[in-house]
């Protein structure tokens, strides 16, 4: 008797190539009945197009054994949702995504994974150290081997059927998995699956694990690390595809790894020297990112690449008070937004212009009422260093002018701008104001004040 997965009519192409196969001959026919009824159950899962949950639940209740899926790198991609004792099958750090690097140093050396990955056929693992019988089976995606999944001998004995049957929800696994773009496109090597497990924080918090993965793939990072993220413009239809910009960029910046993450192209760039970016590199990079229109946002420099999430928050803080301020497509560097960034986060638990010098906002009030602009002369003066000199030369006045200025300045705000936290106080509150947007002076003009000022001086 052929099973009825033989007869079920079904449109798509890839689910009847998958089960049109042939049955093992070993099989009773009592067996051969068994497992047409489970993988029409299995079809039935594939085709109702719930995706990889879908199968891995209608697996459990097939196989009733627990199994998870994982990629090439160990990233536990999903598992069965049931009750385990954690004496008996180490389970918790499956659903945490945390591989006991120990087991599978073993594994690696008894050269478990080779075996797996060059055979076509389920393969059924009895190693000691694992307290428990499992089969594991390779998965592919477009003919590569992409990962495997693990079935667990924990609530029930394994059978024949069992094991033709993994060998098909195997398949249906890679299926689903290649119609995710986010496994099409799959990384391609250890470092960037590293990155993505940074990136999506499936690492916990414990930096013994982040290491221990590191030492496990071997990989070392260069001295000074930074982070480049690149967004498209979503307004203008003229952009590529994130991953034909992605494989222009690789020809660009050679120190580098790039993925795709969150619809973004985030940037890994490490040296050894402070310069992450050579001059020629940087100008090749602005014209690409202008004439693909890109935004860009790049963090500071760091050095322990565990913490490579904050820096990619970082990145996007930059991008979004660029796009605020500037609206150009370039790189915005974190460095020169920090402040904006900081005051972001006081601005969800307080009104930001609480923390304002009352002083400052006296001097704009004086302005408004009288007609002077003392306060733009003030921003200028506090942002040169308190340098008469570069100031005047920057407000194209004469410097005797400029200082009749600042002791006007200071006879309106009762203080004296020689204290030397007064200045930092004041340039806060400049910010905060420039940040704000809510004076009538031209605020806009000081938030690039200092670029202008570094061009006028000739830096």
């Amino acid at each position: 008797m052929k099973p009825k997965a033989y007869y079920k009519n079904i449109k798509t192409k890839w689910v009847i190539k998958m089960y049109v196969v042939k049955i093992d001959d070993e099989l009773t026919k009592e067996e051969h009945y068994e497992l047409s009824e489970k993988l029409n159950e299995l079809l039935e899962a594939t085709y109702s197009q719930r995706g990889l949950k879908q199968i891995v639940a209608t697996g459990f209740e097939i196989l009733k054994n627990p199994f998870f899926i994982c990629d090439l790198y160990f990233n536990i991609l999903d598992y069965t949702d049931c009750e385990i004792d954690e004496e008996r099958l180490k389970w918790k750090g499956i659903t945490q995504n945390v591989m006991d690097y120990n087991s599978l140093m073993r594994l690696k050396e008894e050269g478990a994974f080779i075996q797996v990955y060059s055979q076509n056929e389920p393969v059924v693992h009895n190693y000691a150290f694992n307290k428990m019988r499992s089969i594991a089976m390779r998965l592919e995606i477009k003919g590569k081997v992409a990962g495997h999944i693990v079935i667990y001998e924990y609530f029930k004995s394994f059978t024949k059927v069992d094991y033709q049957f993994i060998k098909y929800m195997a398949g249906a696994i890679s299926n689903e998995l290649m119609k995710d773009s986010s496994y099409s496109h799959a990384v391609t090597d250890v470092f960037d699956s590293y990155l993505m497990s940074l990136l999506n924080e499936s690492l916990p918090a414990d930096s013994s694990y982040k290491d221990g993965k590191m030492l496990y793939y071997d990989l070392k990072f260069k001295r000074n690390l930074c982070v480049l993220v690149m967004q498209t413009d979503t307004s203008t239809s003229k952009s590529f595809s994130l991953y034909y910009l992605k494989e222009r960029l690789s020809e660009l910046i050679y120190n580098s790894k790039m993925v795709v993450y969150n619809n973004r192209i985030i940037v890994f760039i490490e040296n050894d020297n402070q310069e992450m970016l050579t001059k020629n590199t940087y100008i090749k990079l602005r014209k690409f990112i202008e004439s693909n229109y890109i935004y860009s946002g790049m963090s500071n420099v760091f050095h322990d690449i565990t913490i490579m999430k904050k820096h990619y928050y970082q990145s996007l803080a930059a991008i979004r008070f660029g796009q605020k301020y500037e609206h150009k497509y370039k790189i915005y560097e974190y460095k020169e937004y920090y402040l904006y960034d900081m005051f972001y986060v006081i601005e969800e638990h307080d009104e930001l212009l609480h923390y304002c010098d009352p002083k400052l906002l006296e001097l704009i009030e004086y302005d408004e009422k009288n007609g002077t602009n003392y306060a733009e002369s003030l921003y200028t003066y506090i942002s040169s260093g308190m340098d008469i000199a570069q100031s005047a030369v920057i407000l194209n006045i004469h410097r005797n002018s400029l200082s009749y200025r600042i002791k006007r300045i200071e006879e309106i705000m009762s203080l004296d701008l020689k204290e030397a936290k007064l200045g930092f106080n004041l340039y806060l509150s400049f910010q905060m104001l420039a940040y704000c947007e809510k004076y009538p002076f031209k605020v806009k003009e000081y938030v690039n004040f200092d670029l202008k000022r570094k061009e006028q001086l000739g830096r």
